[in-house]
């Protein structure tokens, strides 16, 4: 999860940090929630995780045709 600012409790279970400019770009709504965009999460995993999450990620969302490059180069 990434907060625009280190506000709030943690919860068990869910892994968070905070990130000092989170523009609109970066935010979607699914079911009413705000989420970071897939581009934006490719982005935090990347900074943030081993290199075999990102290639495991980058591979799911390939495979679900879910993977927008033009997105991750603006983001």
């Amino acid at each position: 999860m990434t907060a625009p600012a280190s506000k709030g409790r943690g919860r068990a279970g869910i892994t968070a940090h905070s990130a000092a400019t989170l523009a609109p770009r970066d935010v979607i709504l699914v079911d009413n929630i705000p989420c970071t965009a897939l581009a934006r999460t490719f982005l935090d995993i990347a900074e943030h995780g081993p290199r075999r999450d990102v290639e495991r990620a980058l591979d799911r969302a390939d495979a679900q045709r879910s993977l927008d490059m033009m997105a991750m180069t603006t983001s």
